[in-house]
Order: C-alpha cells, then sequence, then structure tokens
C-alpha cells in the first residue's frame, strides 16, 4: 500500500522493494511469492504512471449510482486499504463490507479459504 500513495518508492532497485514487500508479507506465503514476483517484474516508470492516474480517479457519483448487492472485502492489516473500502461501500447503497482478520492486500492471496467462504457466503444469500 506504500506505493499507493508514494510512487517514489517504485524507483528503489527491484531487489530492494521486493526485499521490503517480502518481509510485509511474511506471514502469507502465498500473497509473499506473488508480490515478490510482481515487484521484480515490474515495469517502474509504466507501474508509477499508472498509479498516479488511479490516485487521480473519483468514482463517488458513478458508486451513487449502483444499485445491485455488493460485496466490499478489505483486509484489515492495511488502515489505508480499509479507509478506500469503507468510502467504496459508503457510496453503494446496497453493500455489504467484511473486513478479513489477519489480512493485507490482496486478501484473496493473504487468506484464500476465510475470501472464498464470505464470497461463497455473499453470493449463496443472493440465490
Amino acid at each position: 500500500m506504500v506505493g499507493a500513495n508514494q510512487t517514489w518508492v517504485l524507483h528503489m532497485p527491484k531487489k530492494w522493494l521486493a526485499k521490503l514487500t517480502k518481509s510485509s508479507y511474511k506471514r502469507w506465503s502465498i500473497a509473499c511469492k506473488e508480490m515478490e514476483s510482481i515487484i521484480l517484474n515490474m515495469r517502474a516508470y509504466e507501474t508509477k504512471i499508472q498509479r498516479k492516474a488511479i490516485n487521480r480517479i473519483r468514482f463517488n457519483d458513478q458508486l451513487l449510482k449502483v444499485n445491485i448487492p455488493t460485496l466490499c472485502l478489505v483486509g484489515d492489516y492495511t488502515k489505508l486499504g480499509k479507509k478506500m473500502m469503507e468510502r467504496v461501500s459508503s457510496c453503494i447503497q446496497d453493500s455489504e463490507l467484511k473486513v478479513i482478520e489477519n489480512s493485507f492486500d490482496p486478501s484473496n492471496l493473504c487468506q484464500p479459504k476465510v475470501f472464498n467462504n464470505t464470497v461463497h457466503k455473499f453470493i449463496s444469500n443472493l440465490l
């Protein structure tokens, strides 16, 4: 999540950034391996441009128009991620916010069983 607002970190040597990322994800082996791979294979300049563009998106008006049941999931390990997902959920009238304990972003790789069970329960309740 550091990269969400601190795009300068994307210009660190990839091996250093991968090491920092691995230390952040050490408790989640699947996510750790995937995030390390992403860092080692990313194109820093393009990623920085994309991140800056994403950070400028203001989607509240469009989210206010969403009129379907929506599940908003976020891991509890990131204050910024929780804040962002709370904002998304507050804009969607028929949304359900679930915070996955002991999880980071991406929560489907940190807590795959909890993530899948939460999604399955949500979909089952719709049927």
